[in-house]
């Protein structure tokens, strides 16, 4: 269950961080690379830092969880944008 949980959490927090990326970069044409590139960086040293705690270790896998989990965030928040473009455009 511990593993189930702290998995999630990355997910979560790591698609979140793009989002919040994706989102403050909206303006530019590279939003998306932008939102997938920093979050994958910051997942990076995230698990940089953790190698150096005691009772933590680093994990290339939790680098790839994180860098996976933000380029699915973004295609889905690129769907639904190009979704809605094609619906007002609809109309």
């Amino acid at each position: 269950m511990n593993f189930v949980v702290r998995k999630t959490a990355h997910v979560m927090v790591f698609s979140g961080i793009a989002l919040i990326l994706w989102r403050t970069f909206s303006k530019s044409k590279w939003s998306y690379v932008i939102g997938w590139a920093g979050a994958s960086f910051i997942g990076l040293l995230d698990e940089v830092h953790q190698f150096f705690v005691d009772g933590r270790s680093a994990a290339v896998s939790d680098v790839i969880l994180n860098s996976t989990a933000a380029a699915l965030t973004l295609f889905i928040a690129f769907t639904a944008v190009q979704v809605i473009h094609f619906v007002n455009w609809l109309r």
